[in-house]
Protein backbone atom coordinates (compact mmCIF):
# COMPACT_ATOMS: atom_id res chain seq x y z
CA UNK A 1 0.00 0.00 0.00
CA UNK A 2 1.30 3.42 -0.90
CA UNK A 3 2.07 6.16 1.67
CA UNK A 4 -0.88 8.36 0.67
CA UNK A 5 -3.26 5.47 1.18
CA UNK A 6 -1.80 4.67 4.57
CA UNK A 7 -2.15 8.33 5.76
CA UNK A 8 -5.72 8.47 4.47
CA UNK A 9 -6.61 5.26 6.25
CA UNK A 10 -5.18 6.47 9.59
CA UNK A 11 -6.87 9.83 9.26
CA UNK A 12 -10.23 8.26 8.60
CA UNK A 13 -9.77 5.92 11.56
CA UNK A 14 -8.99 8.90 13.84
CA UNK A 15 -12.05 10.80 12.71
CA UNK A 16 -14.24 7.78 13.27
CA UNK A 17 -12.88 7.39 16.80
CA UNK A 18 -13.47 11.08 17.58
CA UNK A 19 -17.02 11.02 16.26
CA UNK A 20 -17.74 7.81 18.17
CA UNK A 21 -16.41 9.30 21.42
CA UNK A 22 -18.39 12.50 21.00
CA UNK A 23 -21.66 10.68 20.36
CA UNK A 24 -20.98 8.28 23.22
CA UNK A 25 -20.27 11.02 25.78
CA UNK A 26 -23.22 13.15 24.73
CA UNK A 27 -25.63 10.29 25.43
CA UNK A 28 -24.00 9.59 28.81
CA UNK A 29 -24.30 13.21 29.89
CA UNK A 30 -27.96 13.31 28.90
CA UNK A 31 -28.70 10.15 30.89
CA UNK A 32 -26.69 10.86 34.07
CA UNK A 33 -27.53 14.50 34.63
CA UNK A 34 -31.04 14.44 33.14
CA UNK A 35 -30.59 17.97 32.36
CA UNK A 36 -31.68 19.86 29.42
CA UNK A 37 -28.86 20.61 27.13
CA UNK A 38 -28.67 24.09 26.01
CA UNK A 39 -29.63 24.29 22.37
CA UNK A 40 -26.76 26.58 21.71
CA UNK A 41 -24.27 24.01 23.06
CA UNK A 42 -25.87 21.24 20.97
CA UNK A 43 -25.78 23.50 18.03
CA UNK A 44 -22.15 24.25 18.68
CA UNK A 45 -21.39 20.53 18.96
CA UNK A 46 -23.03 19.82 15.64
CA UNK A 47 -21.32 22.78 14.11
CA UNK A 48 -17.99 21.45 15.31
CA UNK A 49 -18.81 17.99 13.86
CA UNK A 50 -19.87 19.51 10.55
CA UNK A 51 -16.71 21.54 10.43
CA UNK A 52 -14.66 18.41 11.10
CA UNK A 53 -16.56 16.57 8.36
CA UNK A 54 -15.94 19.42 5.92
CA UNK A 55 -12.27 19.39 6.73
CA UNK A 56 -12.18 15.64 6.32
CA UNK A 57 -13.95 16.02 2.99
CA UNK A 58 -11.61 18.75 1.87
CA UNK A 59 -8.69 16.54 2.75
CA UNK A 60 -10.21 13.42 1.32
CA UNK A 61 -11.23 15.02 -2.01
CA UNK A 62 -7.69 15.70 -3.31
CA UNK A 63 -6.51 12.31 -2.16
CA UNK A 64 -9.50 10.58 -3.73
CA UNK A 65 -8.99 12.57 -6.89
CA UNK A 66 -5.37 11.51 -7.01
CA UNK A 67 -6.38 7.91 -6.32
CA UNK A 68 -9.08 8.17 -8.97
CA UNK A 69 -6.65 9.69 -11.45
CA UNK A 70 -4.15 6.95 -10.67
CA UNK A 71 -6.85 4.36 -11.20
CA UNK A 72 -7.92 6.07 -14.43
CA UNK A 73 -4.31 6.27 -15.55
CA UNK A 74 -3.74 2.65 -14.57
CA UNK A 75 -6.92 1.69 -16.40
CA UNK A 76 -6.03 3.87 -19.37
CA UNK A 77 -2.48 2.47 -19.66
CA UNK A 78 -3.64 -0.99 -20.79
CA UNK A 79 -6.17 0.63 -23.09
CA UNK A 80 -3.46 2.85 -24.60
CA UNK A 81 -1.10 -0.08 -24.81
CA UNK A 82 -3.85 -2.10 -26.45
CA UNK A 83 -4.56 0.78 -28.85
CA UNK A 84 -0.86 1.13 -29.62
CA UNK A 85 -0.58 -2.61 -30.07
CA UNK A 86 -3.67 -2.54 -32.29
CA UNK A 87 -2.21 0.36 -34.30
CA UNK A 88 1.11 -1.43 -34.58
CA UNK A 89 -0.74 -4.57 -35.57
CA UNK A 90 -2.70 -2.63 -38.17
CA UNK A 91 0.53 -1.11 -39.48
CA UNK A 92 2.11 -4.55 -39.57
CA UNK A 93 -0.93 -5.94 -41.37
CA UNK A 94 -0.85 -3.01 -43.82
CA UNK A 95 2.88 -3.53 -44.37
CA UNK A 96 2.36 -7.25 -44.90
CA UNK A 97 -0.57 -6.49 -47.21
CA UNK A 98 1.55 -4.03 -49.20
CA UNK A 99 4.39 -6.55 -49.34
CA UNK A 100 1.98 -9.28 -50.38
CA UNK A 101 0.47 -6.97 -53.03
CA UNK A 102 3.95 -6.07 -54.23
CA UNK A 103 4.94 -9.74 -54.28
CA UNK A 104 1.72 -10.58 -56.10
CA UNK A 105 2.32 -7.78 -58.62
CA UNK A 106 5.91 -8.96 -59.10
CA UNK A 107 4.69 -12.51 -59.59
CA UNK A 108 2.05 -11.31 -62.04
CA UNK A 109 4.60 -9.21 -63.95
CA UNK A 110 7.03 -12.18 -63.92
CA UNK A 111 4.22 -14.42 -65.15
CA UNK A 112 3.38 -11.84 -67.81
CA UNK A 113 7.04 -11.63 -68.80
CA UNK A 114 7.23 -15.44 -68.85
CA UNK A 115 4.00 -15.62 -70.83
CA UNK A 116 5.30 -12.93 -73.17
CA UNK A 117 8.59 -14.73 -73.63
CA UNK A 118 6.74 -18.02 -74.11
CA UNK A 119 4.47 -16.31 -76.64
CA UNK A 120 7.50 -14.83 -78.39
CA UNK A 121 9.15 -18.25 -78.40
CA UNK A 122 5.97 -19.86 -79.68
CA UNK A 123 5.61 -17.10 -82.29
CA UNK A 124 9.24 -17.64 -83.28
CA UNK A 125 8.62 -21.37 -83.55
CA UNK A 126 5.52 -20.73 -85.66
CA UNK A 127 7.47 -18.32 -87.91
CA UNK A 128 10.31 -20.85 -88.23
CA UNK A 129 7.82 -23.59 -89.06
CA UNK A 130 6.16 -21.36 -91.67
CA UNK A 131 9.56 -20.49 -93.16
CA UNK A 132 10.46 -24.18 -93.29
CA UNK A 133 7.15 -24.96 -95.00
CA UNK A 134 7.68 -22.09 -97.46
CA UNK A 135 11.26 -23.20 -98.13
CA UNK A 136 10.07 -26.78 -98.62
CA UNK A 137 7.36 -25.61 -100.99
CA UNK A 138 9.87 -23.44 -102.85
CA UNK A 139 12.30 -26.35 -103.12
CA UNK A 140 9.48 -28.58 -104.32
CA UNK A 141 8.50 -26.01 -106.96
CA UNK A 142 12.14 -25.64 -108.05
CA UNK A 143 12.52 -29.42 -108.25
CA UNK A 144 9.33 -29.66 -110.29
CA UNK A 145 10.57 -26.90 -112.59
CA UNK A 146 13.91 -28.66 -112.98
CA UNK A 147 12.15 -31.94 -113.67
CA UNK A 148 9.97 -30.21 -116.22
CA UNK A 149 13.08 -28.78 -117.81
CA UNK A 150 14.59 -32.24 -117.97
CA UNK A 151 11.39 -33.87 -119.17
CA UNK A 152 10.65 -31.15 -121.74
CA UNK A 153 13.84 -30.26 -123.62
CA UNK A 154 13.98 -26.99 -125.48
CA UNK A 155 12.87 -27.29 -129.06
CA UNK A 156 15.91 -26.75 -131.34
CA UNK A 157 15.97 -23.69 -133.58
CA UNK A 158 17.74 -25.57 -136.37
CA UNK A 159 18.61 -29.21 -137.13
CA UNK A 160 21.37 -31.01 -139.03
CA UNK A 161 20.73 -33.35 -141.92
CA UNK A 162 21.56 -36.92 -140.91
CA UNK A 163 23.69 -37.37 -144.04
CA UNK A 164 26.41 -35.07 -142.62
CA UNK A 165 29.45 -36.74 -141.05
CA UNK A 166 30.22 -36.23 -137.34
CA UNK A 167 33.22 -37.81 -135.57
CA UNK A 168 34.82 -37.56 -132.10
CA UNK A 169 33.50 -34.63 -130.06
CA UNK A 170 31.67 -33.14 -133.01
CA UNK A 171 27.95 -32.49 -132.51
CA UNK A 172 24.92 -31.68 -134.59
CA UNK A 173 23.77 -28.09 -134.28
CA UNK A 174 20.56 -29.02 -132.39
CA UNK A 175 22.72 -30.45 -129.58
CA UNK A 176 24.56 -27.17 -129.04
CA UNK A 177 23.45 -24.08 -127.13
CA UNK A 178 20.78 -21.68 -128.26
CA UNK A 179 23.47 -19.06 -128.83
CA UNK A 180 25.32 -21.38 -131.20
CA UNK A 181 22.09 -22.19 -133.02
CA UNK A 182 21.29 -18.49 -133.49
CA UNK A 183 24.81 -17.88 -134.81
CA UNK A 184 24.40 -20.79 -137.22
CA UNK A 185 21.14 -19.35 -138.57
CA UNK A 186 22.74 -15.94 -139.15
CA UNK A 187 25.76 -17.52 -140.81
CA UNK A 188 23.56 -19.56 -143.16
CA UNK A 189 21.57 -16.47 -144.15
CA UNK A 190 24.75 -14.46 -144.79
CA UNK A 191 26.38 -17.21 -146.89
CA UNK A 192 23.16 -17.66 -148.87
CA UNK A 193 23.15 -13.96 -149.76
CA UNK A 194 26.93 -13.88 -150.29
CA UNK A 195 27.88 -17.33 -151.64
CA UNK A 196 31.47 -18.44 -152.25
CA UNK A 197 32.02 -18.82 -155.99
CA UNK A 198 34.69 -20.86 -157.79
CA UNK A 199 35.94 -20.79 -161.32
CA UNK A 200 34.20 -23.31 -163.59
CA UNK A 201 35.42 -26.87 -163.03
CA UNK A 202 38.13 -25.85 -160.48
CA UNK A 203 38.73 -25.19 -156.80
CA UNK A 204 40.03 -21.62 -157.25
CA UNK A 205 38.09 -19.02 -155.21
CA UNK A 206 37.05 -15.81 -156.92
CA UNK A 207 37.96 -12.45 -155.41
CA UNK A 208 34.34 -11.59 -154.70
CA UNK A 209 34.21 -14.51 -152.25
CA UNK A 210 36.86 -13.00 -149.94
CA UNK A 211 34.20 -10.81 -148.29
CA UNK A 212 32.27 -13.86 -147.10
CA UNK A 213 35.41 -15.67 -145.91
CA UNK A 214 36.60 -12.64 -143.91
CA UNK A 215 33.17 -12.34 -142.21
CA UNK A 216 33.40 -15.97 -141.09
CA UNK A 217 36.92 -15.28 -139.75
CA UNK A 218 35.60 -12.41 -137.61
CA UNK A 219 32.89 -14.64 -136.16
CA UNK A 220 35.41 -17.35 -135.26
CA UNK A 221 37.68 -14.78 -133.58
CA UNK A 222 34.73 -13.58 -131.51
CA UNK A 223 34.14 -17.17 -130.31
CA UNK A 224 37.70 -18.53 -129.91
CA UNK A 225 36.66 -22.02 -128.72
CA UNK A 226 34.20 -22.64 -131.51
CA UNK A 227 34.98 -25.19 -134.24
CA UNK A 228 33.39 -25.43 -137.68
CA UNK A 229 33.02 -27.77 -140.62
CA UNK A 230 33.62 -26.43 -144.14
CA UNK A 231 31.24 -28.56 -146.23
CA UNK A 232 31.62 -28.56 -150.05
CA UNK A 233 28.60 -29.44 -152.31
CA UNK A 234 27.99 -29.78 -156.07
CA UNK A 235 25.05 -30.28 -158.42
CA UNK A 236 24.51 -33.50 -160.35
CA UNK A 237 26.34 -32.60 -163.60
CA UNK A 238 29.17 -35.01 -164.22
CA UNK A 239 30.13 -38.22 -162.49
CA UNK A 240 29.34 -38.63 -158.79
CA UNK A 241 32.96 -39.57 -157.90
CA UNK A 242 34.29 -36.48 -159.69
CA UNK A 243 31.72 -34.31 -157.90
CA UNK A 244 32.75 -35.83 -154.58
CA UNK A 245 36.42 -35.02 -155.22
CA UNK A 246 35.86 -31.48 -156.51
CA UNK A 247 33.60 -30.64 -153.51
CA UNK A 248 36.30 -31.79 -151.09
CA UNK A 249 39.00 -29.80 -152.89
CA UNK A 250 36.89 -26.67 -152.76
CA UNK A 251 36.30 -27.16 -148.98
CA UNK A 252 40.08 -27.49 -148.45
CA UNK A 253 40.68 -24.29 -150.46
CA UNK A 254 38.29 -22.36 -148.20
CA UNK A 255 39.97 -23.81 -145.09
CA UNK A 256 43.36 -22.62 -146.32
CA UNK A 257 41.97 -19.13 -146.90
CA UNK A 258 40.52 -19.05 -143.32
CA UNK A 259 43.87 -20.10 -141.86
CA UNK A 260 45.54 -17.46 -143.99
CA UNK A 261 43.33 -14.81 -142.35
CA UNK A 262 44.23 -15.97 -138.82
CA UNK A 263 42.05 -18.93 -137.77
CA UNK A 264 43.79 -22.00 -136.24
CA UNK A 265 43.79 -25.03 -138.56
CA UNK A 266 42.67 -27.40 -135.76
CA UNK A 267 39.41 -25.47 -135.46
CA UNK A 268 38.39 -26.25 -139.05
CA UNK A 269 37.29 -29.60 -140.56
CA UNK A 270 37.07 -29.71 -144.42
CA UNK A 271 34.68 -32.29 -146.02
CA UNK A 272 33.27 -32.84 -149.49
CA UNK A 273 29.75 -34.27 -149.91
CA UNK A 274 29.50 -34.00 -153.71
CA UNK A 275 25.95 -34.19 -155.01
CA UNK A 276 24.60 -36.27 -152.07
CA UNK A 277 22.94 -33.43 -150.03
CA UNK A 278 21.16 -31.06 -152.42
CA UNK A 279 19.09 -28.12 -151.16
CA UNK A 280 16.76 -28.12 -154.16
CA UNK A 281 15.98 -30.52 -157.00
CA UNK A 282 18.45 -30.42 -159.85
CA UNK A 283 17.34 -29.75 -163.44
CA UNK A 284 16.96 -32.54 -166.00
CA UNK A 285 20.57 -32.07 -166.99
CA UNK A 286 21.57 -32.15 -163.26
CA UNK A 287 22.30 -28.47 -163.17
CA UNK A 288 21.61 -26.31 -160.05
CA UNK A 289 23.34 -23.11 -159.07
CA UNK A 290 21.93 -23.36 -155.51
CA UNK A 291 23.26 -26.85 -154.92
CA UNK A 292 26.79 -25.80 -155.91
CA UNK A 293 27.77 -24.24 -152.56
CA UNK A 294 30.12 -24.17 -149.53
CA UNK A 295 28.61 -24.24 -145.98
CA UNK A 296 30.08 -23.33 -142.61
CA UNK A 297 28.57 -25.63 -139.95
CA UNK A 298 29.29 -25.23 -136.23
CA UNK A 299 30.31 -28.59 -134.74
CA UNK A 300 31.75 -27.58 -131.34
CA UNK A 301 31.41 -24.63 -129.00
Amino acid sequence: MSTEKKVLFLFLTLIILIVTCVYTHVDDLKTEENTTVDTSVESDSFLIIDAIKEKVKSFISPVEEEITQEKVIQEEIPVIEKAEKSANLDKTIETQTVQEDTTTENKISEENITDSSNKNESNTEVVDAQEKIENTEQETIENVVEEEKIEEPVKPLITTDKRYTRTGDEKNIENLSEEAQLLQIKMNEFVKENPIIFKRGSNKITRSSNKTIKSVVEALKEFPTMKIEVAGHTDAIGAAAFNKTISEQRAISVKKRLVYYGVEANRIKARGYGEDIPLVKNSKNGYSKINRRVEFNIIEE
